[in-house]
Order: C-alpha cells, then sequence, then structure tokens
C-alpha cells in the first residue's frame, strides 16, 4: 500500500502554507510527482491531499524534496 491511504489519497500537513499564491506553489511541486494525478492545497487547514493514479507512488523521500525546492516543508498526516 506504500504511503497512500484509502482510496490512493495522501494527506499532508505544510504548515507554511498561509496564502493562495503558497497553495499554488504547493500544488505546482507536488504535481509534478511521479504517481500524483491531482493536488488540492488549502491554506486555511494547511493541508494538500494528493491524489494518486497508475501504480507508482511518491515515496516520502520524493514528496519532502519536491516541498523543499519550492520552500516549504511537509509531515504526512497518519
Amino acid at each position: 500500500m506504500g504511503l497512500f491511504s484509502k482510496k490512493n489519497q495522501l494527506e499532508l500537513n505544510v504548515p507554511d502554507m498561509n496564502c493562495g499564491h503558497c497553495e499554488a506553489k504547493v500544488s505546482d511541486a507536488l504535481s509534478k510527482l511521479e504517481g500524483v494525478s491531482e493536488v488540492k492545497a488549502d491554506s486555511k487547514s494547511k493541508i494538500a491531499k494528493l491524489t494518486l493514479k497508475g501504480e507508482r507512488t511518491p515515496s516520502q523521500d520524493e514528496i519532502s524534496k519536491a516541498l523543499e525546492g519550492s520552500g516549504y516543508s511537509a509531515t504526512i498526516q497518519k
């Protein structure tokens, strides 16, 4: 199953996401990951939801590196 929970979704807590511009940067960075079909970032809840496509799922390290490259960090919601 990997990092993804039910319905092939993963929720990330992104504490530094504070506005619409932040949402766009987080969404852009995460949507470029192989295996991610959709990203919904919400600065009010500070949550980014990823939806998986296909067989390939990004690792926690890949997710962290993608966000760090955009100036953000995240923890995976359990």
